[in-house]
C-alpha cells in the first residue's frame, strides 16, 4: 500500500475554528449515524453548503482540497505523477448550480416512502432516471478523451465512543483517498482512534474479508490536528480504525477521495466488485 503522512497540512488554530464553527450544525441536526457512532456531513449536502456560506475557514479549506493543485500535490507525494495527464477534476455531485435545481428531489429522498403520494414516488423515480442521463452526458466528453473524470467526494465526520472500522479496502471507484484530522487524541495503550495500515500476508479463499490472521500491521497512525494522510486505493490498500473506548473522546476528521465517475479505477483489477455508493452524495 502506497501512502504518505503530511504533518501540519493546516495549522492548529484553523482546525479549532473549523470544529467550533461546525459544532452547532452537528448538534442541531438529526444526522444519520454510520459505522457505529459516526455522524457525517457530505460535501454535496445542504448542510455542508451552510458551513461554506457561514465560515471563511471552511471556504478556504474547501478551495484548497477541491482543486487541481491538491490533486497534483497528492500525485507528487504518492510518486504517481504519470496519472496526471490521464485525469481531469470535475464537479458533478458538488456542483452548487446542479444541486439547487435538484434540491427538491434530494429533500424527498430524506422522507419515509410511506409519507409520499404515488405521484411523488413516480416523480422521484423519473428524476433519478433523468439524473443518471444527465450524469452520462456531463461525463461523456471526458470518456471520449479517454480521461478519468475525478471528483473529490468527501465528508466531515465526528466519531465518538464505539466507532471503529474493521480491516477493509475502500470501494472500487476511489482512486486517491485522503484523511484529514482536525483534532488530536490523548495516547492510549489500545491506540484508540488510530488509522491502522495492513499488508495482506495470507490469501484464504474462504475469507470474503481480510482479518488480523491474514494481515500484518504495517503502521499505526494517531489522530493529530492538521495531519493529512493520503494513499492510493489499490487491491492491497488494507486499513482499519481502532475502536474508540473513551466516552469523552471525539474524532473530528474529513474523509474522502478523488473518485472516478466514468471508468473503473485503473489500480483495481476487474475481479473486484466493491461498489461505490454514489447515492450517499446524491
Amino acid at each position: 500500500m502506497k501512502y504518505k503522512v503530511i504533518e501540519n497540512f493546516i495549522d492548529k488554530e484553523t482546525c479549532e475554528e473549523l470544529i467550533n464553527h461546525s459544532r452547532n450544525i452537528i448538534l442541531n441536526n438529526n444526522l444519520d449515524v454510520i459505522n457505529t457512532n459516526r455522524k457525517s456531513i457530505t460535501s454535496s449536502s445542504k448542510l455542508f453548503s451552510k458551513l461554506l456560506e457561514t465560515s471563511e475557514n471552511w471556504q478556504k479549506l474547501y478551495k484548497k482540497i477541491n482543486s487541481e493543485e491538491f490533486l497534483d500535490f497528492c500525485l507528487k507525494n504518492l510518486e504517481c505523477v504519470e496519472l496526471k495527464n490521464k485525469t481531469s477534476v470535475v464537479n458533478f455531485y458538488n456542483n452548487e448550480k446542479i444541486n439547487k435545481k435538484y434540491q427538491k428531489h434530494k429533500n424527498k429522498s430524506n422522507l419515509l416512502i410511506k409519507n409520499l403520494s404515488i405521484l411523488s414516488i413516480i416523480e422521484y423515480i423519473l428524476k433519478r432516471i433523468l439524473r443518471k442521463i444527465h450524469k452520462f452526458g456531463y461525463l461523456l466528453k471526458y470518456t471520449l478523451k479517454n480521461k478519468f473524470a475525478l471528483e473529490l467526494l468527501f465528508d466531515y465526520s465526528v466519531a465518538k465512543k464505539g466507532y471503529f472500522r474493521e480491516i477493509h479496502r475502500d470501494s472500487d471507484n476511489r482512486l486517491i483517498v485522503f484523511l484529514l484530522y482536525l483534532n488530536s487524541f490523548k495516547e492510549s495503550k489500545d491506540n484508540e482512534g488510530n488509522l491502522m495500515i495492513y499488508k495482506r500476508i495470507k490469501d484464504d479463499k474462504n475469507l470474503s474479508q481480510p482479518d488480523e490472521k491474514s494481515c500484518e500491521l504495517i503502521k499505526s497512525i494517531s489522530p493529530k490536528e492538521g495531519k493529512l494522510i493520503i494513499f492510493l486505493n489499490s487491491n492491497d490498500s488494507y486499513h482499519a480504525v481502532k475502536k474508540i473506548k473513551d466516552e469523552n473522546q471525539e474524532r473530528h476528521f474529513l474523509y474522502g477521495a478523488y473518485t472516478v465517475l466514468n471508468k473503473r479505477n485503473p489500480l483495481i483489477d476487474n475481479k473486484s466488485k466493491l461498489k461505490t455508493n454514489f447515492n450517499f452524495y446524491d
